[in-house]
C-alpha cells in the first residue's frame, strides 16, 4: 500500500505541513480530527485503496498508524 497519497490528504485535512505527519500522529480534538476530517478520511481511503471505512471504525484509531492497520486489514 502507498501510504503517501493518504497522508498527503491527511495534511490537508488536518492543516498540517505534510512533512509533519506521520504514523504516530495522535488522532484528537487538538489535532483538528472532527467529523468533517473523519469524512474526508473516510473518502479518501475509498479513493485510493478502494476501502470502506466506517466512522465507528475511525474512532477506534489513536493514530495515524492505526489507519492504516485498519486499512490493510480491510
Amino acid at each position: 500500500m502507498n501510504k503517501e497519497n493518504l497522508l498527503h490528504d491527511l495534511s490537508r485535512f488536518l492543516d498540517v505541513e505534510r512533512s509533519l505527519i506521520n504514523e504516530s500522529i495522535e488522532l484528537n480534538e487538538e489535532a483538528y480530527w472532527d467529523s468533517l476530517t473523519m469524512i474526508s478520511t473516510i473518502t479518501s481511503a475509498k479513493n485510493h485503496y478502494g476501502v470502506n471505512l466506517s466512522a465507528r471504525e475511525l474512532l477506534s484509531c489513536d493514530t495515524i498508524g492505526d489507519i492504516f492497520i485498519l486499512i490493510e486489514q480491510k
